[in-house]
């Protein structure tokens, strides 16, 4: 294996189970968790910014550690067949490397979280901008809105509100 200046890791391949964990131990023995944090943030800005959207990354679970880790493990794979054959195997070290450097399965970085924050209150600015662009002034909304959230438990129970309750929440903003 050979270090590579454009991959994060240094260069593997995974043609059998030993070569897993030759991978292992050869990036758990460069990599200190730091440098680690840093380089799967970016990889997780990257595959968020989407212009004109607004990303909700940490409403999932389990998996973004391991989603921006398999990102970077596939930068630095050298095959000789397709990626699709080493797959498992790149699942399999990405799932041990969380595991080893102690990211919990929903992790996302800190700042990535404070930036996601940031995002949705400039999105929600937006809606409600948008609603009384649409039904008219609405000063009231912003607590309306946050009192009916109160009582959500995930991003998907917003949408699981029957119209009912929603039209009730437009009559309380006086749309």
């Amino acid at each position: 294996m050979s270090e590579n200046e454009s991959s994060f890791f240094p260069r593997f391949n995974l043609e059998n189970e030993a070569e897993v964990d030759a991978a292992f131990q050869l990036i758990t023995e460069r990599t200190d968790r730091r440098s680690l944090v840093g380089r799967l943030e970016d990889v997780l800005r990257q595959r968020g910014i989407v212009p004109g959207r607004s990303p909700v990354m940490a409403c999932g679970t389990g998996g973004f550690a391991v989603v921006a880790m398999n990102a970077l493990l596939l930068e630095s794979l050298t095959s000789s067949r397709g990626v699709a054959d080493y797959l498992p195997r790149i699942h399999r070290l990405a799932a041990r490397l969380v595991e080893f450097y102690g990211f919990p399965p929903d992790w996302l970085p800190p700042r990535m979280l404070f930036r996601e924050a940031l995002a949705l209150i400039v999105r929600r600015r937006q809606v409600i901008q948008q609603i009384e662009r649409q039904s008219g002034a609405a000063p009231q909304l912003p607590g309306i809105l946050d009192q009916a959230a109160a009582g959500l438990a995930t991003v998907a129970d917003a949408f699981l509100v029957p119209d009912a309750g929603i039209d009730e929440l437009s009559r309380q903003s006086g749309q």
